[in-house]
Protein backbone atom coordinates (compact mmCIF):
# COMPACT_ATOMS: atom_id res chain seq x y z
CA UNK A 1 0.00 0.00 0.00
CA UNK A 2 1.14 3.38 -0.92
CA UNK A 3 1.69 6.13 1.52
CA UNK A 4 -1.51 7.87 -0.69
CA UNK A 5 -3.68 4.97 -0.35
CA UNK A 6 -2.85 5.04 3.23
CA UNK A 7 -3.93 8.85 3.55
CA UNK A 8 -6.82 7.58 1.52
CA UNK A 9 -7.84 4.94 3.60
CA UNK A 10 -7.77 6.26 7.08
CA UNK A 11 -9.30 9.42 6.14
CA UNK A 12 -12.25 7.50 5.22
CA UNK A 13 -12.21 5.81 8.17
CA UNK A 14 -11.93 8.92 10.36
CA UNK A 15 -15.27 10.08 8.19
CA UNK A 16 -13.20 13.38 7.22
CA UNK A 17 -13.34 15.35 3.89
CA UNK A 18 -10.23 16.23 2.30
CA UNK A 19 -11.31 19.85 2.66
CA UNK A 20 -11.03 18.55 6.63
CA UNK A 21 -7.93 16.82 6.85
CA UNK A 22 -6.33 19.29 4.84
CA UNK A 23 -7.44 22.23 7.31
CA UNK A 24 -6.34 19.94 10.34
CA UNK A 25 -2.99 19.25 8.91
CA UNK A 26 -2.23 23.18 7.48
CA UNK A 27 -2.41 22.18 3.82
CA UNK A 28 -5.12 22.50 1.09
CA UNK A 29 -7.49 20.20 0.26
CA UNK A 30 -6.27 20.01 -3.37
CA UNK A 31 -2.92 19.14 -1.77
CA UNK A 32 -4.31 16.35 -0.03
CA UNK A 33 -6.30 15.07 -3.06
CA UNK A 34 -2.48 15.35 -4.83
CA UNK A 35 -1.25 13.16 -2.10
CA UNK A 36 -4.13 10.93 -2.05
CA UNK A 37 -3.37 10.36 -6.12
CA UNK A 38 0.14 9.72 -5.22
CA UNK A 39 0.46 12.97 -7.48
CA UNK A 40 2.87 14.57 -4.37
CA UNK A 41 4.97 13.43 -1.27
CA UNK A 42 3.67 15.50 2.10
CA UNK A 43 6.61 17.41 2.71
CA UNK A 44 8.91 17.32 6.12
CA UNK A 45 6.70 19.86 7.92
CA UNK A 46 3.58 17.73 7.10
CA UNK A 47 4.12 14.46 7.64
CA UNK A 48 4.22 14.52 11.96
CA UNK A 49 0.53 16.27 11.82
CA UNK A 50 -0.65 14.11 9.20
CA UNK A 51 0.22 11.05 10.97
CA UNK A 52 -1.39 12.47 14.21
CA UNK A 53 -4.69 13.51 12.84
CA UNK A 54 -4.97 10.13 11.04
CA UNK A 55 -3.85 8.42 14.04
CA UNK A 56 -0.91 6.15 12.79
CA UNK A 57 2.81 6.30 13.58
CA UNK A 58 5.28 8.04 11.12
CA UNK A 59 6.50 4.72 10.20
CA UNK A 60 3.59 3.12 9.34
CA UNK A 61 2.64 6.61 6.81
CA UNK A 62 5.66 5.81 5.21
CA UNK A 63 5.46 2.49 4.69
CA UNK A 64 8.79 1.86 6.66
CA UNK A 65 6.82 -0.40 9.29
CA UNK A 66 5.52 -3.05 5.91
CA UNK A 67 8.50 -2.61 4.08
CA UNK A 68 10.67 -4.27 7.30
CA UNK A 69 7.78 -6.73 7.38
CA UNK A 70 8.83 -7.53 4.02
CA UNK A 71 12.35 -8.48 5.14
CA UNK A 72 10.89 -10.11 8.24
CA UNK A 73 8.45 -12.71 6.41
CA UNK A 74 11.12 -13.08 3.61
CA UNK A 75 13.81 -14.27 6.33
CA UNK A 76 11.62 -16.55 8.19
CA UNK A 77 10.26 -18.41 5.02
CA UNK A 78 13.49 -18.99 3.83
CA UNK A 79 14.84 -20.06 7.36
CA UNK A 80 11.69 -22.45 6.87
CA UNK A 81 12.86 -23.70 3.24
CA UNK A 82 16.40 -24.06 3.54
CA UNK A 83 16.90 -24.89 7.84
CA UNK A 84 19.28 -23.02 9.99
CA UNK A 85 21.54 -22.41 7.01
CA UNK A 86 23.20 -18.60 6.92
CA UNK A 87 24.29 -18.64 3.39
CA UNK A 88 21.13 -18.16 3.10
CA UNK A 89 19.36 -15.60 5.75
CA UNK A 90 22.96 -13.75 5.52
CA UNK A 91 21.78 -12.08 2.14
CA UNK A 92 18.50 -11.09 3.46
CA UNK A 93 19.55 -9.64 6.34
CA UNK A 94 21.98 -7.79 5.00
CA UNK A 95 19.82 -6.18 2.18
CA UNK A 96 17.38 -5.29 5.15
CA UNK A 97 20.48 -3.46 6.91
CA UNK A 98 20.47 -1.37 3.82
CA UNK A 99 16.88 0.26 4.04
CA UNK A 100 17.19 -0.21 8.20
CA UNK A 101 21.03 0.39 9.07
CA UNK A 102 20.15 0.11 12.72
CA UNK A 103 17.57 -2.53 13.48
CA UNK A 104 18.34 -4.74 15.66
CA UNK A 105 17.31 -8.45 15.03
CA UNK A 106 18.82 -8.12 11.67
CA UNK A 107 22.17 -6.96 13.54
CA UNK A 108 22.29 -9.64 15.62
CA UNK A 109 21.38 -12.07 12.77
CA UNK A 110 23.72 -10.91 10.82
CA UNK A 111 26.36 -10.72 13.21
CA UNK A 112 25.82 -14.33 13.90
CA UNK A 113 25.55 -15.67 9.99
CA UNK A 114 29.06 -14.06 9.45
CA UNK A 115 30.51 -15.68 12.49
CA UNK A 116 28.88 -19.70 11.44
CA UNK A 117 30.09 -18.38 8.18
CA UNK A 118 33.87 -17.67 9.44
CA UNK A 119 34.11 -20.58 11.25
CA UNK A 120 33.31 -23.12 7.60
CA UNK A 121 35.80 -20.67 6.02
CA UNK A 122 39.39 -22.96 5.42
CA UNK A 123 41.40 -19.87 3.76
CA UNK A 124 42.84 -17.50 7.09
CA UNK A 125 41.87 -14.23 5.12
CA UNK A 126 38.18 -14.68 3.95
CA UNK A 127 37.63 -16.11 7.79
CA UNK A 128 38.79 -13.08 9.28
CA UNK A 129 37.52 -10.78 6.42
CA UNK A 130 34.07 -12.41 7.98
CA UNK A 131 34.73 -12.33 11.48
CA UNK A 132 35.53 -8.30 11.06
CA UNK A 133 32.25 -8.01 9.33
CA UNK A 134 30.63 -9.56 11.97
CA UNK A 135 32.25 -7.37 14.82
CA UNK A 136 30.80 -4.37 13.14
CA UNK A 137 27.50 -5.75 12.94
CA UNK A 138 27.90 -6.57 16.46
CA UNK A 139 29.29 -3.06 17.40
CA UNK A 140 26.72 -1.59 15.75
CA UNK A 141 24.01 -3.39 17.83
CA UNK A 142 25.90 -2.77 21.05
CA UNK A 143 25.87 0.92 19.86
CA UNK A 144 21.92 0.16 19.51
CA UNK A 145 21.38 -1.69 22.70
CA UNK A 146 24.64 -1.10 24.97
CA UNK A 147 23.02 -3.72 27.50
CA UNK A 148 22.69 -6.66 25.42
CA UNK A 149 23.87 -9.57 26.41
CA UNK A 150 24.12 -11.89 23.45
CA UNK A 151 25.45 -8.52 21.54
CA UNK A 152 28.10 -9.10 24.32
CA UNK A 153 29.30 -12.59 24.04
CA UNK A 154 29.57 -12.69 19.99
CA UNK A 155 32.30 -9.89 20.91
CA UNK A 156 33.67 -12.41 22.99
CA UNK A 157 33.93 -14.70 20.42
CA UNK A 158 35.05 -13.12 17.70
CA UNK A 159 37.85 -11.72 19.75
CA UNK A 160 38.68 -14.48 20.63
CA UNK A 161 38.65 -16.40 17.28
CA UNK A 162 40.74 -12.75 15.61
CA UNK A 163 43.10 -14.42 18.46
CA UNK A 164 42.77 -10.92 20.57
CA UNK A 165 42.78 -12.93 23.84
CA UNK A 166 43.18 -9.97 26.37
CA UNK A 167 40.29 -8.14 24.17
CA UNK A 168 38.22 -10.93 24.23
CA UNK A 169 38.48 -11.63 28.27
CA UNK A 170 37.89 -8.03 28.63
CA UNK A 171 34.77 -8.11 26.95
CA UNK A 172 33.72 -11.39 28.78
CA UNK A 173 34.10 -9.84 32.05
CA UNK A 174 31.23 -6.87 30.92
CA UNK A 175 28.96 -9.90 30.99
CA UNK A 176 25.89 -10.10 32.97
CA UNK A 177 27.30 -13.94 32.71
CA UNK A 178 30.94 -13.54 32.99
CA UNK A 179 31.25 -17.39 33.51
CA UNK A 180 29.63 -18.25 30.37
CA UNK A 181 30.96 -15.55 28.31
CA UNK A 182 34.38 -16.64 29.50
CA UNK A 183 34.07 -19.91 28.58
CA UNK A 184 34.24 -18.59 24.82
CA UNK A 185 37.44 -17.26 25.40
CA UNK A 186 39.75 -19.13 27.37
CA UNK A 187 41.56 -22.20 26.03
CA UNK A 188 43.77 -25.27 27.54
CA UNK A 189 44.38 -25.25 31.27
CA UNK A 190 42.84 -22.26 32.01
CA UNK A 191 39.72 -22.73 30.55
CA UNK A 192 39.76 -26.84 32.58
CA UNK A 193 40.26 -24.52 35.45
CA UNK A 194 37.58 -22.27 35.06
CA UNK A 195 35.34 -24.91 34.56
CA UNK A 196 36.45 -26.59 37.61
CA UNK A 197 35.80 -23.07 39.06
CA UNK A 198 32.05 -22.90 37.79
CA UNK A 199 31.90 -26.54 39.10
CA UNK A 200 33.36 -25.70 42.70
CA UNK A 201 30.97 -22.82 43.04
CA UNK A 202 27.85 -25.09 42.28
CA UNK A 203 28.99 -27.64 44.22
CA UNK A 204 29.81 -25.75 47.52
CA UNK A 205 25.80 -23.93 46.42
CA UNK A 206 24.11 -27.51 46.10
CA UNK A 207 26.17 -28.77 49.17
CA UNK A 208 24.82 -26.45 51.45
CA UNK A 209 21.27 -26.88 50.32
CA UNK A 210 21.30 -30.34 50.91
CA UNK A 211 23.32 -29.94 54.10
CA UNK A 212 20.13 -27.96 55.90
CA UNK A 213 17.68 -30.59 54.75
CA UNK A 214 16.82 -34.24 56.41
CA UNK A 215 18.89 -36.98 57.84
CA UNK A 216 18.54 -38.59 53.93
CA UNK A 217 20.04 -35.79 52.44
CA UNK A 218 22.78 -35.33 54.80
CA UNK A 219 23.93 -38.69 54.42
CA UNK A 220 24.05 -38.08 50.65
CA UNK A 221 25.85 -34.95 51.43
CA UNK A 222 28.57 -36.30 53.57
CA UNK A 223 29.24 -39.06 50.08
CA UNK A 224 29.15 -36.31 47.95
CA UNK A 225 31.89 -34.89 50.08
CA UNK A 226 34.01 -37.76 50.57
CA UNK A 227 34.32 -38.51 46.82
CA UNK A 228 35.52 -35.05 45.63
CA UNK A 229 37.87 -35.32 48.62
CA UNK A 230 38.96 -38.87 48.89
CA UNK A 231 41.78 -38.69 51.01
CA UNK A 232 39.74 -37.28 53.93
CA UNK A 233 41.63 -33.55 53.47
CA UNK A 234 38.62 -31.80 54.44
CA UNK A 235 40.06 -28.10 55.31
CA UNK A 236 38.52 -26.62 52.03
CA UNK A 237 35.13 -27.99 52.89
CA UNK A 238 35.19 -28.53 56.13
CA UNK A 239 32.26 -25.64 56.52
CA UNK A 240 30.29 -27.83 54.40
CA UNK A 241 30.77 -31.39 56.45
CA UNK A 242 30.19 -29.58 59.97
CA UNK A 243 26.97 -28.27 58.47
CA UNK A 244 26.25 -31.61 57.76
CA UNK A 245 27.19 -33.35 61.91
CA UNK A 246 25.77 -30.13 63.63
CA UNK A 247 22.53 -30.38 61.53
CA UNK A 248 22.44 -34.22 62.42
CA UNK A 249 23.40 -33.82 66.13
CA UNK A 250 19.98 -30.80 66.30
CA UNK A 251 17.82 -33.69 64.45
CA UNK A 252 18.54 -36.55 67.05
CA UNK A 253 18.40 -33.88 70.00
CA UNK A 254 14.16 -32.75 68.83
CA UNK A 255 13.99 -36.66 68.05
CA UNK A 256 15.11 -37.33 71.93
CA UNK A 257 18.38 -39.22 70.61
CA UNK A 258 21.06 -37.70 72.78
CA UNK A 259 23.22 -40.97 72.22
CA UNK A 260 23.24 -40.49 67.89
CA UNK A 261 23.41 -36.77 68.92
CA UNK A 262 26.70 -37.61 70.78
CA UNK A 263 27.80 -39.60 68.27
CA UNK A 264 27.86 -36.85 65.53
CA UNK A 265 29.26 -34.48 67.70
CA UNK A 266 32.33 -36.66 68.65
CA UNK A 267 32.93 -36.75 65.01
CA UNK A 268 32.77 -33.21 63.84
CA UNK A 269 35.29 -32.66 66.59
CA UNK A 270 37.89 -35.68 65.01
CA UNK A 271 36.94 -34.09 61.86
CA UNK A 272 37.92 -30.37 62.87
CA UNK A 273 40.77 -31.96 64.40
CA UNK A 274 42.38 -33.91 61.76
CA UNK A 275 41.69 -30.93 59.79
CA UNK A 276 43.77 -27.99 61.73
CA UNK A 277 46.24 -30.97 61.23
CA UNK A 278 46.43 -30.36 58.07
CA UNK A 279 45.85 -26.82 58.02
CA UNK A 280 48.91 -26.44 60.08
CA UNK A 281 51.32 -28.93 58.31
CA UNK A 282 50.10 -26.20 54.89
CA UNK A 283 48.87 -29.18 52.78
CA UNK A 284 46.38 -27.86 49.98
CA UNK A 285 43.34 -29.77 49.59
CA UNK A 286 43.50 -32.95 46.69
CA UNK A 287 40.65 -33.49 44.83
CA UNK A 288 40.88 -35.38 41.00
CA UNK A 289 37.72 -33.35 40.07
CA UNK A 290 39.00 -30.10 41.03
CA UNK A 291 43.20 -31.03 40.50
CA UNK A 292 43.46 -27.37 38.59
CA UNK A 293 42.35 -25.81 41.87
CA UNK A 294 44.51 -27.45 44.45
CA UNK A 295 47.42 -24.96 43.56
CA UNK A 296 45.43 -21.49 43.83
CA UNK A 297 44.04 -22.94 47.08
CA UNK A 298 44.36 -20.76 50.15
CA UNK A 299 45.98 -22.59 53.34
CA UNK A 300 43.12 -22.09 55.96
CA UNK A 301 46.00 -22.32 59.03
CA UNK A 302 44.20 -18.72 60.20
CA UNK A 303 40.94 -20.65 61.11
CA UNK A 304 41.31 -21.94 64.88
CA UNK A 305 39.12 -25.58 63.41
CA UNK A 306 38.67 -26.80 67.27
CA UNK A 307 38.69 -23.44 68.94
CA UNK A 308 34.92 -22.97 66.51
CA UNK A 309 34.22 -26.25 66.72
CA UNK A 310 34.22 -25.76 71.18
CA UNK A 311 32.65 -22.24 70.80
CA UNK A 312 29.57 -23.33 68.61
CA UNK A 313 29.51 -26.61 71.19
CA UNK A 314 29.24 -24.29 74.25
CA UNK A 315 26.58 -22.30 72.70
CA UNK A 316 24.46 -24.07 70.19
CA UNK A 317 24.19 -27.63 72.54
CA UNK A 318 23.94 -26.38 76.03
CA UNK A 319 20.87 -28.59 76.72
CA UNK A 320 23.62 -31.14 76.38
CA UNK A 321 25.67 -29.55 79.44
CA UNK A 322 25.37 -31.89 82.06
CA UNK A 323 25.93 -35.09 79.39
CA UNK A 324 29.15 -37.38 80.26
CA UNK A 325 30.45 -38.07 77.02
CA UNK A 326 29.10 -34.63 75.86
CA UNK A 327 31.32 -33.02 79.36
CA UNK A 328 33.93 -35.55 77.77
CA UNK A 329 33.93 -33.79 74.40
CA UNK A 330 34.70 -30.53 75.39
CA UNK A 331 37.24 -31.49 77.69
CA UNK A 332 38.86 -33.17 74.86
CA UNK A 333 38.27 -29.90 72.81
CA UNK A 334 40.12 -27.74 75.48
CA UNK A 335 43.51 -30.45 76.20
CA UNK A 336 43.64 -30.83 72.70
CA UNK A 337 44.56 -26.96 72.17
CA UNK A 338 46.36 -26.10 74.91
CA UNK A 339 48.51 -28.97 73.77
CA UNK A 340 48.90 -27.19 70.27
CA UNK A 341 49.63 -23.56 71.81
Amino acid sequence: MSVGEKILKHRKELNLTQQQLGKMVGVSAKTVSKWENNTTFPNALSIVPLARVLHISTDKLLCFNDRRNEFELMWQETLKKHGDDPQKTLPISVSALDEYPFDKQFLFRAAIDEERLADLETDDKSKSARLHRAMGYAQRLLKEDPQRETAKQVMVRIYSKLGLEDMAIEQANKCENVDLALKFCLKGDSLRRHRQIIIDKKLHELLYEMSIQDLNMLDVCEKIVNIVIPDGNYQYYYHILAGVYLKRANIYIQTGDEKAAIDSLRKLFEIAKMTADISKAQKSFTAPLLNLLEDNTPFCEQIGYVELFLLSMKREFACLENNEDFIKILNDATIYISDKV
